[in-house]
């Protein structure tokens, strides 16, 4: 019994190795969810735009080197400028317009498509 011992030990000790080694690898994540309906300035698009637009130098209050009709620290202002089509053109950086944030990476996908999503529903307050 003492010799058969080791050897019904390694003997367990392969049979539940090769079980463990026969699981399937794990599904992927599933991807973020990019939810784009019902947003609304104050709730969804404001954060956005004052972390990557209306910042210091850029499209703010206190920023001398901006247009004067092309502010995006209001909700009157960046809706008139989304109505327009500037902020998407810019943020999705393609046509005629200055890609946006300067000197910044692009928007993340999901911000680009709450942006658009938001002008599509008429820019709700």
């Amino acid at each position: 019994m003492k010799k058969l011992f080791p050897w019904l030990l390694v003997g367990g000790v392969l049979a539940l190795a090769s079980c463990l080694a026969d699981k399937a690898p794990l599904p992927a994540p599933a991807p973020p969810v990019c939810d784009t309906v019902g947003l609304t300035y104050r709730a969804d698009i404001k954060p956005i735009l004052d972390r990557s637009c209306a910042t210091p130098g850029c499209h703010d209050a206190a920023s001398a080197t901006i247009p004067a009709d092309n502010p995006l620290y209001d909700f009157a202002t960046a809706r008139a400028t989304s109505l327009a089509g500037r902020v998407v053109c810019s943020i999705e950086r393609t046509g005629n317009c200055s890609p946006m944030p300067r000197r910044q990476p692009a928007l993340p996908a999901c911000e680009v498509a709450k942006i658009r999503a938001w002008v599509a529903a008429g820019c709700p307050e």
